[in-house]
Parts: C-alpha cells; structure tokens; sequence
C-alpha cells in the first residue's frame, strides 16, 4: 500500500491537497475502517512529501546462522512497535510477523528486529528486512556460486526494486 502510494503521489496526484478530500470510486467494496487507516496513512505520507522526506524503505539483508535466523524464544522477548517493519517474501513487502526468519519450525526472534525497530525511530522510515539467514550453515555457503548466496542476491535484487538496501546484518555462530 505504502509503494503504491507513494507511486501514485510521486507521479500521479500531486494535487491532492488534502487527506478528508480523498474519496474512493468503490466506496461499496472498500471496509470505512481501511479508509480511516488509508486517510490517516496519507496524511503522514504527504506530510513527509511537503517537507521533502519522502523517502523509500532502508533495507537491511539478513545473513548468517541460527542467531540471525532467529533462536530466541518469543514468548520471552519484549514487544516492538513494527509499525514501521517490514518482510521480504517472494519479492514482495508484508507487515512484520514473529518470527522474522522461517527456516526451522523451532525459528524465533533474533536481532533484527530491535534493530529495526530503533532504526525507524531514529531515521523516521520504515525499514525492510530481507531474511536470508540459514541456521547451521557454513562460511562456504555464503560464497559466490553457492546456494545461499545466490538466494540473497536474488533477494536483494528483488527487495531493491522497492526499496534501497542500507547494509547487511550478518550473524555467523
């Protein structure tokens, strides 16, 4: 919603002065309250467009073993405000869940996420994280030609077109 928002503001209604003047055609097939959060949303959006803030998502590639893939247990770990967190799947941006990182069914919180967290308070953006971590892989396997560098690569390739990728957190044993 956010990137085609930001689409549509960027290259199509500029002259939107205000958010109590966006209507909906569909009004029948849209729920008052996704309106309420869509109103509310561009509100803040063109807030940052009017003092030229407006800014894409800063994008993190998550790499390593299991501490990055995420071994903390959730119901031990403190609540964040992931307002501002996104996950990468599949190309496409997703509100951020727990855990982060699927690649064991026993997968629970890592770093990241207080991470991201700060990072978007800190900056005022909203942060994409890109999961790549593998939980017992080896330094060889993060080496160009190998499976998981490639699957990163890829990953950023795809999260890139979206966003702009600000650093790589890497956690190896």
């Amino acid at each position: 919603l956010r990137i085609f928002l930001e689409y549509l503001m960027k290259f199509k209604f500029r002259n939107i002065s205000s958010p109590e003047n966006f209507t909906c055609s569909h009004m029948a097939d849209v729920r008052a309250e996704d309106i309420i959060r869509f109103k509310a949303y561009l509100k803040e959006y063109m807030e940052k467009y009017r003092k030229g803030n407006l800014c894409m998502i800063h994008s993190f590639l998550l790499i390593g073993q299991s501490n990055m893939a995420g071994r903390g247990l959730i119901s031990e770990a403190h609540e964040i405000d992931s307002s501002h967190i996104l996950i990468n799947s599949n190309g496409c941006w997703t509100a951020m869940f727990r855990p982060i990182n699927r690649d064991r069914p026993f997968a629970g919180v890592n770093l990241a996420e207080s991470f991201a967290e700060a990072y978007a308070k800190k900056h005022d953006v909203d942060v994409g994280l890109i999961t790549c971590a593998e939980g017992n892989s080896k330094l060889d396997d993060w080496m160009p030609g190998e499976t998981l560098y490639d699957n990163a690569v890829s990953s950023c390739r795809l999260a890139a077109r979206t966003s702009e990728i600000k650093g790589v957190l890497w956690h190896q044993g």
